[in-house]
């Protein structure tokens, strides 16, 4: 049996949600198989896009909300400069 090493944590509890998850670095120190991370990361990052997906979408509808007619008719003149632009 190999000698454990021991291993000293560097970070602090805090509030709220870690901006970062060191769970496959702590896999990959119990030596979870390279498939199996493979397949966890690749699962991580699928999940990431869909949370920032779903903030930005949040964001957007928030703003949307919040837009006053003068925002809005800022938006249909970019809108209608565009439209323009792209026929020349």
């Amino acid at each position: 049996m190999s000698r454990l090493e021991p291993v000293t944590f560097l970070y602090h509890l805090s509030e709220g949600a870690a901006k970062e998850s060191y769970g496959l670095n702590v896999a990959r120190l119990a030596e979870i198989s390279a498939s199996i991370l493979n397949t966890a990361s690749k699962k991580s990052c699928e999940l990431e896009k869909r949370i920032t997906e779903r903030v930005w979408r949040h964001h957007v509808f928030a703003s949307l909300y919040r837009a006053t007619n003068e925002d809005v008719n800022e938006v249909l003149r970019m809108c209608k400069q565009s439209s323009q632009v792209s026929h020349i």
